[in-house]
């Protein structure tokens, strides 16, 4: 097994020290040394695959598989929850399953199964919206720790997105009471779990930093266009072997965004009759935009995470030709960029850092 970039082989060197620790003192133990590690929970949960006690890297493609069907699942039952139709619930499930994100399954990081937890927290604010009192409160606190799963900034989504539903659908105005409550847990728990420490090192400097924010229509083309050129795949090199589904994600969320805006626009975007539950989805996925914007590099997989919270409000307002065609027309314009960008001679000048 022949592959060295440190940041990937992060994830398979912790799930076997954790493997290994398991192994030797029993199958619930986690020495205090791993504790200290990034995201060690979802590494411990990862770690299973491990205990047979002889680890190979390219086991983690099962393990891919399995969480990205998780995940494609988790979106056929919110597609269901919304009062999809069959062919509504099956274009949800095959875009969701097929998703590029997860397309490459022997890639070796934990975001695959990260999502599956994200998709679940996403899924638990929708059921918050019909629940009153206590169970809200609840639901919300699940779903947030299971966003913390994979990345402590996701912590804080369900509850600003809850937030900003019931403020935009403020009809029921005894809601509102609910905010300080919730605002006081989210204290609580950030407090428990050293969250803000966290997020501030990670963060702080390029979510609130003035270039930033300047530049903030170029720095959102930069977020959704991902990697580029595309070309440069074709070095084969451990920096860029995996990009090549980071193409097609973009593609497939340029797609996603603006047929979801497309169909709010038909039906009304502030309105609680257009696609019911949609509109906290949508207010779900911008949190992770600007999680993606805030890191050094403006990471795509930060917020193509999430894209999955479209589909299903595409899925009521397009069908099977109108997306593939709009998939196409994104996917030829990015073979045309590329083309321009080779020839304008820009390609390895760094342009991007100009913006940063």
């Amino acid at each position: 097994f022949k592959f060295s970039h440190s940041e990937y082989l992060y994830t398979e060197g912790l799930m076997k020290t954790i493997a290994l620790d398991r192994i030797a003192n029993g199958f619930f133990y986690i020495s205090p040394e791993t504790l200290y590690n990034k995201h060690t929970a979802i590494h411990y949960l990862m770690s299973n695959l491990y205990l047979s006690g002889s680890p190979n890297p390219l086991d983690i493609s099962v393990q891919n598989t399995l969480f990205s069907t998780y995940t494609a699942v988790i979106i056929l039952a919110i597609s269901k929850r919304l009062g999809a139709t069959c062919r509504q619930m099956k274009f949800a499930l095959i875009v969701s399953i097929y998703q590029p994100f997860s397309m490459i399954s022997s890639i070796i990081w934990r975001e695959v199964v990260g999502q599956f937890f994200v998709a679940v927290g996403g899924y638990l604010t929708l059921i918050a919206l019909n629940k009153k009192g206590l169970a809200i409160i609840i639901l919300l606190i699940v779903a947030s720790l299971s966003m913390l799963m994979e990345r402590f900034i996701y912590f804080f989504f369900p509850a600003i997105a809850y937030f900003a539903y019931v403020i935009l659908q403020s009809r029921n105005k005894y809601q509102l009471l609910f905010l300080p409550i919730l605002a006081g847990i989210l204290i609580f728990f950030n407090n428990y779990f050293y969250l803000t420490d966290e997020l501030s090192s990670a963060y702080g400097s390029n979510i609130t930093g003035f270039s930033l924010w300047v530049f903030l229509p170029i720095n959102l083309v930069r977020l959704f266009i991902g990697p580029f050129p595309w070309y440069q795949w074709f070095n084969f090199t451990d920096n860029y072997i995996f990009q090549i589904a980071d193409y097609f994600e973009s593609v497939i969320s340029i797609s996603l965004l603006i047929l979801c805006i497309k169909g709010f626009k038909q039906k009304g975007f502030l309105t609680s009759e257009s696609y019911p539950g949609s509109l906290l989805l949508f207010l779900l996925f911008i949190p992770f935009i600007f999680s993606g914007l805030g890191t050094v590099d403006i990471h795509q997989g930060y917020m193509t995470t999430a894209v999955i919270f479209l589909i299903p409000a595409v899925a009521f307002s397009t069908n099977n030709f109108r997306f593939n065609k709009l998939n196409l027309i994104i996917f030829f314009f990015f073979i045309c960029a590329n083309i321009l960008y080779l020839l304008s001679g820009l390609s390895g000048s760094g342009s991007g850092t100009l913006f940063r």
